[in-house]
């Protein structure tokens, strides 16, 4: 989805730190915003520490054909949790992997409360969230572990792009 126009739902992405570029932008649609996952957590957890509980135990995950051999197709990952050697809190989602491991017949299904958690805990919007309108050769690096961003759906003529879906 992020090689396309299509909106993109929050999401932390595979990378310590995460590049965003705009070679062309929008005429319409298009913003990216960000959210402090770390935020987004603390907020759950002063609201509704259940959640917020659920939300560190760990959750089925598809691997999206990227299996490494002798691994089963999915694993198992909390989508908070703390750092090891430093205890820093860092979420690491896409809830379209989450998802996506529910067609296995190994996995179990969600509960409601881990629906739940997701769509409240994960997808909030936290009051002062950045909103970004990209200009052509604007950039940003952010961490993938702290930051959720979301792109609305956005509207290019065909001309600029044939490669685009």
């Amino acid at each position: 989805i992020y090689a396309t126009k299509a909106a993109q739902p929050p999401h932390t992405d595979s990378a310590d730190i995460v590049g965003l570029l705009c070679c062309q932008p929008a005429i319409e649609g298009g913003l990216t915003s960000f959210a402090s996952s770390v935020s987004i957590f603390r907020e759950l957890e002063a609201e509704c520490p259940r959640l917020a509980t659920l939300l560190t135990q760990p959750f089925f995950v598809d691997r999206k054909g990227e299996v490494p051999e002798g691994q089963a197709p999915f694993y198992e990952l909390a989508i908070y949790h703390r750092t090891p050697r430093d205890g820093r809190m860092v979420c690491i989602c896409d809830r379209s992997f989450i998802t996506a491991a529910q067609r296995w017949d190994e996995v179990p299904r969600l509960t409601p409360e881990q629906e739940l958690a997701c769509e409240d805990g994960f997808w909030r919007t936290v009051a002062g969230e950045e909103c970004v309108a990209w200009t052509p050769c604007a950039s940003s690096q952010i961490s993938r572990m702290v930051l959720s961003p979301t792109r609305l759906a956005s509207f290019r003529p065909e001309s600029w792009s044939k490669a685009e879906s």
